[in-house]
């Protein structure tokens, strides 16, 4: 039989405690920036594939409807854009600005009744934030068909068409 001792305690000191914090807080620190970038990385690419569904979805009521349907900004396409057709609203997003979108200077985007870009240009549209070159850059193409095609610009050189 072990003999009783009262003098036995469990648990932490105040001096381990508050070195464990310390730890903690440094290891917090470092890593903060990292999850940082990863929000923000993570917000580019949610907002750009949501542009890709909204082109999809804007080209099929274009072919359902058979009629003109309309993406237009709502006054710069970093603020958001919404689904138009004749004077009905279909669908609209609203960005916080906090990121850029480059699109057509024209603000506004046409499907035709047969699916196609009422445009004679390749549209493009760029996602980006500025002055952070760590975060990658997301673009969205279509051309005359009107697919919209997502891509990343892995090379950081302010082209995705190029890797």
């Amino acid at each position: 039989m072990q003999p009783h001792n009262d003098r036995m305690q469990r648990g932490f000191t105040l001096t381990e405690l508050v070195i464990t914090m310390l730890i903690a807080g440094v290891v917090g620190a470092m890593a903060l920036p990292s999850l940082s970038d990863l929000l923000v990385s993570s917000r580019i690419k949610q907002t750009a594939t949501d542009m890709v569904a909204t082109l999809s979805y804007a080209r099929n009521e274009a072919i359902n409807r058979n009629a003109p349907v309309n993406i237009i900004a709502l006054g710069e396409w970093s603020a958001g854009w919404q689904v138009v057709t004749a004077d009905t609203l279909l669908r609209q997003t609203k960005l916080t600005g906090e990121l850029r979108v480059d699109g057509p200077a024209a603000n506004t985007v046409t499907y035709n009744p047969d699916g196609r870009l009422a445009t004679l240009a390749t549209l493009r549209f760029g996602f980006s934030v500025p002055a952070n070159t760590a975060v990658l850059t997301r673009c969205i193409s279509a051309t005359l068909m009107g697919q919209p095609v997502l891509q990343a610009d892995g090379n950081r050189d302010g082209d995705c068409t190029n890797g």
